[in-house]
C-alpha cells in the first residue's frame, strides 16, 4: 500500500493514490487503451514490413474500426468511472478529530475491516469480504483536518484489479458519515 498524499489529497477533493496504487486503479484503462492503440499498430507494421501476401483489415474495415472506437470509447467510460471513484465525501462534525476518529474505528469495527493505517490525521481500513460477496476487498479512506472528515472506499489497489464492487463501496461511505452524523 502506497502512501496518499493527504493534503493535497483534501485540496483537490479526491483521494490522491501513489504511483503503484494508482497503476492498479487505473489498469483496465489502460488495457482498453492499450486494445486501441494496437490495431493501427499492427497495420502499420505490415505496411513496413511488406508481407508478401496484402494485409486481412485495412483501416477503411469495419473490424478495423471496431477495434479501435469500442475499447477507446469504453476506455473513456471506465477511466470517468475510476476518476469519480477517487472524490472524498465530506462531514463537518463539529467534533473534536479525536471524537471523530473513535467513531470511525466503531464504524471500522462494524464494516468489519482490519486497520491498515491509524495515524492522527488519517485512517485506513481494509476489507476481506467472503468469495461470494461480488468483491475482491475495498480500501476505505478517511482524512481528519479539524472539525471536518473526509470518506472515500474504493475496491483495494493492492489486490485483484476490479472495476465493480456491487455496491459495496458506496455502502462503506454511508456507514461511516451516518456513524460521524448520529455522533454515537
Amino acid at each position: 500500500m502506497d502512501r496518499i498524499d493527504r493534503q493535497a489529497s483534501i485540496e483537490a477533493g479526491e483521494l490522491r493514490l501513489g504511483r503503484w496504487d494508482k497503476f492498479n486503479h487505473y489498469f483496465p484503462v489502460y488495457v482498453l487503451f492499450g486494445i486501441s492503440v494496437s490495431m493501427p499498430g499492427f497495420w502499420l507494421y505490415d505496411q513496413v514490413i511488406g508481407l508478401p501476401k496484402p494485409s486481412v483489415i485495412h483501416p477503411g474495415d469495419l473490424t478495423f474500426n471496431l477495434f479501435i472506437f469500442i475499447p477507446l470509447v469504453l476506455g473513456v467510460l471506465v477511466f470517468r468511472s475510476q476518476k469519480q471513484a477517487l472524490r472524498l465525501v465530506s462531514v463537518k462534525t463539529g467534533r473534536e478529530r479525536s471524537e471523530n476518529r473513535e467513531l470511525v474505528r466503531k464504524a471500522a469495527k462494524t464494516l468489519q475491516c482490519s486497520i491498515a493505517v491509524a495515524a492522527e490525521n488519517e485512517f485506513v481500513g481494509i476489507t476481506n469480504p467472503p468469495f461470494r460477496s461480488g468483491s475482491w476487498g475495498e480500501r476505505i479512506t478517511v482524512l481528519f483536518e479539524g472539525d471536518e472528515v473526509f470518506v472515500n472506499s474504493i475496491c483495494d489497489p493492492d489486490k485483484q484489479t476490479s472495476l465493480v464492487s456491487c455496491g459495496r463501496n458506496g455502502a462503506n461511505v454511508r456507514v461511516i458519515v451516518r456513524r460521524l452524523n448520529a455522533g454515537r
